[in-house]
Parts: structure tokens; C-alpha cells; sequence
């Protein structure tokens, strides 16, 4: 799979995709085209993780495509933008693939806002295919072994047994991708830590998730109230984990516009 590719679905002919595929090689984006005919298309999916679709007048075709792209979209690990007029984007939006479009663009489009949106949401695919670091903070050091051990075929873990550690990592060493961060420590803890990553401007946008071992309502309604960026229980088993870790990321790189 090529790293700059948008896969280019033609529903239809003419000047227009044609001026748009041209706007996109300009840009340095490679563009690999198909047809509307399904077995072309599945042919096709693994060279682009963003697939451009001109939609044509033929709503069962637009029924057909949007059936088979919804079979390929990989758990939501393809982005899909759709062109049209308004009433081709009611058929794609009422159709059976409707849940995987990502953006919809009206006729006549602004083919420099499309080209530079494409190329957006190449980078997010680069930046979702790359290895996350993942600040662990929990005092509790068997379980520090134990969380890294289990993360450490799909990430890069950097440890910390206080949330002052955690602090100094991250004044000294930069920034990692995401904090699993313990939510009952002792000295300062998880919430205190949250609240003081908020209010420091270097460290504010850094996504934070909770780890709990309380699993009663009272107490996940407690750590939800913080507003974490989500919450994880430290019984959660290995495969729940990093499928929830996984959803995480693809969640929080991709779901939000250019």
C-alpha cells in the first residue's frame, strides 16, 4: 500500500473527477482509481486507507458500492469522503454502507478544500499506523510489570510509579500519545494528576484514561465524573484491552475533521 494513495471511485464520467484527479496528483497524493464493479473494487482496497467516491445518478449502484465498501472498511480503519449531488449524498446517506461515510461534499466542489481534506486524512492514517507511547502511572509495581508486559508487542510503555515521576517524565522527556493513569494512588492522586495536567498548557491536550480496580457502579461513576478520556478496569483481559486501546486511538485520530 502506497503511503500518499486515495483509492478514486468514478460513478461517473467527465470533466469533473477527471479535474480532480488531477488536482490530487498535483498535490503529490497517488491515485488509484476503479470502476463502480464490486470485485474491482475489493481488488483494489488494500492500496489506499482513504477512498474518494464521485458519486453518479444511479442510486442502485450507489446502493451496491456503499454495500461492498461498508463490507471492506475494516472496523472503521478506512476513511471514506463521498461526492455528489444533493439528491446522489440522500442516496449514499440512506444506503446500506451510510454509517462508514467520514465526509460528504456537494456538487460543485471546491476542489482545493477536497484536496487539501484528502491529504489530511492520508496524514491521520500515518499518524494511526505509527507506534504509540503510552505513559503508565500506578504505584502498584507488580501490575506496572504485568500492564507493560501485556502492552508491549503493540506499543511503547514508559513507567512511573507516582504521579511526581510521571511529572518529571514528561518535563524532561517529552510527550507520549496517551496516559494509563492510576485513579487511587497514594500522595497525589489520579484525579489531582488530571486536574493538574489540565491546567498546564504543555500538557493539556494530552489524552488521559483511568485505570480502576473498583468495578461498582458508585465508583466508575465516580472516576467518570473527573472526564477522563475513557476508563479501563484493571481486570480487563488482555485481548479487551488492547481492543479497546486500539478503538481509542482510532477513535481519537481519525473521527475528527481535518
Amino acid at each position: 500500500m502506497f503511503d500518499d494513495s486515495v483509492l478514486f471511485i468514478k460513478g461517473a464520467q467527465g470533466f469533473v473527477p477527471q479535474a480532480i484527479i488531477k488536482n490530487l496528483k498535483d498535490a503529490g497524493i497517488n491515485v488509484v482509481e476503479t470502476g463502480t464493479d464490486s470485485a474491482e473494487i475489493e481488488e483494489k482496497k488494500d492500496e489506499a486507507d482513504v477512498i474518494l467516491y464521485y458519486l453518479g445518478n444511479i442510486k442502485s449502484v450507489t446502493d451496491r458500492v456503499m454495500g461492498t465498501l461498508s463490507g471492506i472498511s475494516g472496523e472503521g480503519l478506512k476513511t471514506l469522503c463521498v461526492i455528489g449531488d444533493e439528491s446522489g449524498l440522500n442516496d449514499a446517506k440512506t444506503s446500506p454502507g451510510k454509517d462508514i461515510i467520514t465526509a460528504a461534499y456537494k456538487r460543485p466542489v471546491e476542489v482545493k478544500l477536497l484536496t487539501d481534506d484528502i491529504s489530511a486524512y492520508i496524514n491521520k492514517h500515518k499518524e494511526l499506523s505509527r507506534t504509540k507511547k503510552i505513559l503508565i502511572v500506578d504505584d502498584d509495581n507488580d501490575y506496572l510489570m504485568m500492564i507493560s508486559h501485556l502492552l508491549k508487542e503493540s506499543y511503547d510503555t514508559v513507567l512511573a510509579k507516582s504521579a511526581s515521576e510521571a511529572m518529571e517524565y514528561l518535563s524532561e522527556s517529552g510527550v507520549p500519545d496517551l496516559i494509563l493513569l492510576d485513579y487511587i494512588m497514594p500522595g497525589t492522586d489520579g484525579y489531582e494528576f488530571l486536574k493538574n495536567l489540565r491546567e498546564n498548557h504543555r500538557f493539556a491536550y494530552l489524552p488521559v484514561i483511568f485505570l480502576t480496580g473498583n468495578d461498582d457502579k458508585a465508583s466508575v461513576m465516580k472516576v467518570i465524573d473527573e472526564k477522563p478520556d475513557g476508563y479501563i478496569l484493571k481486570t480487563t483481559p488482555k485481548t479487551e484491552m488492547l481492543h479497546t486501546l486500539s478503538d481509542f486511538f482510532k477513535s481519537y485520530i481519525l473521527e475528527s475533521h481535518p
